[in-house]
């Protein structure tokens, strides 16, 4: 039997497309992502479009708190400026204009002062800083300045309590709850707090350390849901942007000024820093706005505006003396990079990114090249300190990662649950005369949580960051328009830094990290929501 000749290959050849076919995939695929270097129309009416800016509304509101601040705390003092009177006036203020003004305009006001003040917990204790009044009053214990039995929460977490009820309330009313599912998670996660405290205290754990240590736990799904009952969609992205960032520069230009003339004389004591731990979260993400809005609007205004607050910002970030911001600064471009489509934005982060690292390369170069101890070098010898790792806070946090290890060891499918502290098997410094808590509360988050928590309480305690990322990855991938992109990418910085802070730097014992995550959380959530509707 002969055998058949195969088919010449032009009998596999599909028919080429028509001009007309041709020009259609052309502008469809243009449309997705502007792979013809061509705008379309739709896109550039997004860059002229008018951005909601809630800037002066959010200096407004500040104004006043920092000026009423500053005259209490440096004329009557806090012992006596703080008392039951002031704390209880400043929750029926709240309930009122809670439940005076929509859901997500009282959202914006919650977002500006909360991200404003700072925890009482992380005040320096060197000096007074000019918002201490309004920090106790707003995030500290109530029942430490009041005396009101039971009452060991801030203001801060009633006032949160007040905005879930009433946004879930107008939320059920209007028809747009988001998805049960993301709720669930939130619940879940609230779950898991309470049953690893309850295996805890069974096993002999101390209730009121572990009130400490859950404290800020339980507050985060509280805050989360709130945020996300509040935000109506997309449409209130780039107001609450705007606060993002005006909050973050006003921080910034006050840990400068603090620095110059508060602080002047403790900047040589060993640990020093301006403003909290926690504030290296709110600063990057800022960056991150105005960097992905001078990139998705490339106009000098835009360009003047994101350079201004930029410098402004990493001032005080270098100012600061937090070695972990520039380790967040390192990661996020990163991951907003792998999560962006193939687009010309992709590209241009790409070329920019080169440029960065060159430029960053020869600096660290230089600064270790001249050992200069001026203010220009400072970023540049925090970054290579933490590759040589050769002070003091350095080992002590080996030795901590080393004992926390050793804990988990002890019992590592279930823990040994909040209440305990960690077993100290390797002693190096004693830090009970500075921070009697500090076996309650370390510094690495995640080798805390596996130690407390196990492979069973740590699943529990840390899925919520991996269902949020996905959520958030979702949203970015489902993101047409130039808010959208840019507000799922913040979101997706936001828990980067919230998770990098979690691992360096106490990140989970921190209500600016709720609040960033909760933020970042609900963007995703009403994003996907709003998609889904359309």
């Amino acid at each position: 039997m002969t055998p058949q000749k195969p088919p010449p290959p032009q009998a596999f050849r599909r028919p080429m497309a028509s001009g007309d076919q041709f020009e259609a995939i052309r502008n469809r695929v243009n449309s997705l992502y502007g792979e013809f270097g061509q705008r379309p129309e739709e896109v550039q009416q997004q860059r002229e479009q008018p951005l909601e800016d809630l800037s002066k509304p959010t200096l407004k509101l500040l104004a006043p708190l920092f000026v009423v601040s500053v005259a209490l705390g440096y004329t009557v003092g806090d012992v006596e400026a703080v008392n039951t009177l002031l704390v209880l006036g400043v929750l029926g203020v709240a309930y009122k204009l809670i439940w005076k003004y929509p859901p997500h305009v009282s959202l914006q006001g919650f977002l500006a002062i909360s991200l404003f003040l700072e925890s009482s917990d992380e005040i320096p204790t060197w000096w007074q800083p000019p918002l201490r009044i309004a920090d106790i009053v707003y995030y500290g214990s109530i029942k430490e300045h009041t005396y009101i039995p039971g009452m060991s929460l801030p203001a801060f977490f009633l006032i949160a309590l007040m905005l879930l009820f009433r946004s879930r309330r107008v939320a059920k009313k209007a028809g747009t709850l988001p998805p049960r599912i993301t709720e669930i998670v939130m619940f879940a996660y609230l779950g898991a707090v309470f049953v690893v405290e309850a295996w805890g205290i069974a096993r002999g754990g101390k209730i009121t350390p572990s009130f400490f240590q859950i404290e800020y736990l339980f507050t985060m799904p509280v805050v989360a849901l709130g945020i996300l009952y509040a935000i109506r969609g997309p449409e209130d992205f780039a107001g609450l942007g705007s606060v993002v960032v005006v909050v973050g520069a006003s921080r910034a230009a006050l840990c400068i000024v603090t620095y110059v003339v508060v602080a002047s004389g403790f900047r040589d004591r060993d640990g020093f820093y301006v403003t909290t731990h926690s504030d290296t979260q709110l600063f990057v993400v800022s960056l991150v706005i105005m960097g992905l809005l001078a990139i998705e609007r490339p106009k000098w205004r835009t360009l003047l505006w994101s350079v201004g607050v930029g410098l402004l910002i990493l001032g005080a970030i270098a100012l600061n003396n937090r070695r972990i911001a520039f380790v967040t600064l390192g990661i996020f471009p990163i991951m907003m990079y792998r999560a962006l489509p193939r687009s010309k934005l992709k590209r241009r982060l790409f070329t920019l990114g080169l440029v960065a690292a060159v430029l960053g390369a020869g600096y660290l170069a230089t600064a270790a090249a001249v050992q200069s101890e001026s203010v220009v070098f400072k970023p540049a010898r925090l970054v290579l300190s933490l590759a040589q790792q050769r002070d003091n806070s350095s080992e002590s946090r080996d030795v901590e990662n080393f004992n926390l290890i050793y804990t988990l060891r002890t019992s590592p499918v279930l823990g040994q649950g909040f209440g305990h502290e960690y077993i100290e098997h390797l002693h190096l410094y004693d830090l009970s005369d500075v921070f009697p808590m500090y076996r309650y509360l370390p510094h690495n988050g995640v080798l805390w949580l596996w130690s407390v928590g196990g492979v069973v309480g740590f699943t529990g305690l840390w899925f919520v960051y991996v269902v949020a990322g996905t959520f958030i990855l979702r949203a970015n991938r489902l993101a047409r328009t130039m808010v959208e992109r840019i507000g799922t990418l913040t979101a997706l910085s936001g828990v980067i830094a919230f998770v990098v802070q979690i691992w360096g730097d106490v990140g989970l014992n921190s209500f600016m990290g709720a609040i960033i995550f909760g933020l970042a959380y609900a963007i995703a959530v009403r994003m996907e929501w709003a998609v889904g509707r359309a």
